[in-house]
Formats: structure tokens, sequence, C-alpha cells
């Protein structure tokens, strides 16, 4: 979609990866006219990697100096799509990139932190994944900023059981019988962990001492949002002409103004989004979930 979107020049909202995000620059190059793209073409507009690039981005827009740390904490509870449960067990066995996040060097390990930092209501039961996502690699090599750290939280005790083992004993690159048994024991343990507690979804961020939280219990509601969000942002004019990341493309205080105002989200961690003053661009709050303006 993306191609076509450059040949044709039409804006285009596509939550995907890194390397479509390459191929589209260089096929901007080539029908651009030189490198002026005709038309803006916006990928990782989703929960994530979107949102988890563009929460380290809000804060680090107000911070009065470069700190020195970054770090985020995401993940949850809930049911896992077939495409999220692929992405978990490519990581957690073999160690390296995701199609569309590009994790790396990140195993599955008890969860034993208890620093002010972790995400509110993680069980005793769950499981951290050490990831480093490419948009975080990406914001934080720009800003010079020397410690980066990013954990993806696994909530739900099967779920984490089932990660743990697929740990152990790696999926080969390939092996699409052993891969979609995991998908359907992975989708299961979800299920069952789903039973008797609430989905929850949770991104916590910190840059220095300062942070920004982000909970829902409705996490496909909110990758929703964010995606019409960046469509609303193209079609008012509010992105430029290019191939953009999310967090390049739009501004951070106009997204979570909005997204404030979903009665499944909660954003805590900043003075006006808490007290519910308005927004300092003068944008109107009233969305309501699922509307696509």
């Amino acid at each position: 979609m993306a191609r076509r979107a450059l040949t044709v020049g039409v804006p285009l909202v596509d939550p995907a990866g890194g390397d479509l995000l390459h191929e589209c620059s260089d096929l901007g190059r080539f029908y651009g006219n030189g490198g002026d793209l005709r038309s803006a073409v916006v990928v990782d507009a989703g929960m994530q990697p979107g949102l988890t690039g563009l929460i380290v981005r809000a804060l680090l827009a107000r911070a009065s100096s470069t700190p020195r740390s970054v770090g985020l904490w995401h993940g949850g509870l809930g049911v896992i799509p077939k495409g999220s449960a692929q992405d978990l067990l490519l990581g957690t066995s073999t160690g390296g990139g995701t199609p569309h996040a590009r994790r790396h060097a990140h195993r599955v390990v008890p969860f034993s932190g208890g620093g002010r930092h972790l995400p509110p209501n993680v069980p005793p039961t769950a499981t951290a994944t050490p990831i480093l996502t490419e948009e975080i690699n990406r914001i934080c090599s720009a800003q010079r900023i020397p410690d980066a750290v990013e954990y993806q939280i696994i909530n739900g005790e099967h779920v984490a059981e089932v990660a743990r083992y697929y740990a152990a004993s790696p999926i080969l690159l390939g092996d699409e019988e052993r891969m979609q048994e995991a998908v359907h024991r992975l989708q299961n343990a979800a299920r069952v962990d789903c039973i008797s507690h609430h989905p929850s979804y949770t991104l916590h961020a910190w840059a220095g001492d300062d942070e920004l939280i982000v909970t829902t219990d409705a996490p496909f509601t909110l990758t929703a949002e964010v995606s019409a969000l960046t469509t609303i942002a193209l079609l008012e004019g509010r992105v430029d002409s290019a191939v953009l990341p999310f967090d390049e493309a739009v501004d951070p205080t106009w997204v979570f103004s909005r997204l404030r105002t979903l009665p499944s989200v909660t954003i805590t961690g900043n003075s006006w989004y808490e007290t519910g003053e308005s927004p300092p661009d003068g944008t109107s709050c009233d969305m309501e979930e699922g509307e696509i303006l």
C-alpha cells in the first residue's frame, strides 16, 4: 500500500515497521522527482512502535536539558493476535529482530524489579523482556542520550510460562509448523490468563526525573485511535509531505490531548493532562472513542 500510495500521490497511514519506512524513502526519492515527495506517507502509526516512540519524544520535548537516561516499560494482560504472538516468539526464541519492531538482544527473564519506574498493577508472576526497539534507539541516538532501557511486560502467568519455554527451546527461522503450534499455545495461554483478570495495557516512560504513563483497558482501541489521529493530522495539514515515522510526523502534545478524552485511557505524569486544562495549542478535545473526523 505504501508503495502504491507513493506512485499515485495520496496520503497513507500504515502501522508498519522500520524496513518499510526505509523502502518508502527510497521509492519516494525515485518517484518524487529528486527527493521532492508528492505524498505524505506515515508508517509506525500504531501503538507499538508508534506510540512508544511518541511518549519518549513527548518527555524529551519538555525536558530543560538532555537527560542522561531514558526508559520505557510497556505491556499488560489481554488476548494476543497472531502477528503479535509471532513477534513475541521470534524475539524470545532467536534474540534477533522481529518483523515489525526490530528488537535486539532480548530474553525472557523472571520479573525481579522493584524500582519506582515499574508500571502499576504488575503481578509478582509477571515477566519482563529486555528489548531495544528501533524507534527508541533512533531517538536516543539522535539526542546523544547515553543510557536507554526498554522492557516489554507480560502480565499473564500462563503466557509467561509459554514464552519461557520457547526462550529455552528456540524456534528455528523457517520452521512454520512449530511456529504455528507455538502461536496456538500462546494465544490459548492468553485466553486462560484473561478468565479471571481484567485486560489492561500500560506504557510507562521516563526521561531523567520526569515520567509519563498511559494506561488502558482497551489496547486495540488505543491502537486504532492512534492511527485515526494520524489520519486526522494528515487531513488537517499537520504533517509535512515526507516519509516519516509517527513520532516525527505529529505533535506529541496534540496527540496526548486527544487521547486523554477517551473513556478507556488514563494519562498521568503531566499536570495539564491530569487537571483537564485546555492543551497548550488550543486543540479541541471532543473526539469520541472510535470517531474519525
